[in-house]
Order: structure tokens, then C-alpha cells, then sequence
């Protein structure tokens, strides 16, 4: 009961996330005055996959994949620094 208390925070503080996202497109507008890289994308669709896959390893009780899921954290941090370096070239 205590992982499913977990869980269910962890997915209403990333419903949060997604309305401040949705905020700051609503802010910037049809044409933002920056542009925004590539890997903004790419991230929130590799994002979006492990969220899934996340899931799915917790309803099969999968422990090899929710392992694997860990380490591929790093991959998303990965893309976070290349998107945060392209922001401010």
C-alpha cells in the first residue's frame, strides 16, 4: 500500500508539471522569441516512453525492467544538459 501511496503522488506531481509546461507555452505564445531545441522533444518523448514502461514494471511486478528503468535516468540527464547548453549558446 505504502509503493502505491508513493506512486500516486509521484503521477499528480507530474500532472503538475505538465499545467506548468501547458502555463508556459500559453505565455510564450504562437511564436516564441526563442527557439526551442530539439531535444526538448526528444526528451519528453523518451520521457514519456519510461513513464510507461514505469507502469508496466510496477503492474507485472517486473524487477528486471523497473531496474533497468533506473539507469536510464542517466540517458534523460543526459539530454537535460545538452538542452540546458543549447539554451544558453
Amino acid at each position: 500500500m505504502v509503493a502505491a501511496l508513493y506512486v500516486i503522488s509521484e503521477l499528480e506531481r507530474m500532472g503538475d508539471h505538465a499545467e506548468g509546461i501547458a502555463k508556459v507555452s500559453l505565455m510564450l505564445g504562437p511564436s516564441p522569441s526563442l527557439p526551442i531545441p530539439a531535444v526538448i522533444g526528444e526528451m519528453g518523448d523518451q520521457t514519456i516512453s519510461m513513464v510507461d514502461r514505469t507502469l508496466a514494471a510496477l503492474d507485472k511486478r517486473d524487477v528486471k525492467a523497473a531496474r533497468a528503468l533506473c539507469r536510464e535516468d542517466d540517458e534523460i540527464d543526459s539530454l537535460y544538459d545538452r538542452a540546458y547548453q543549447e539554451l544558453l549558446s
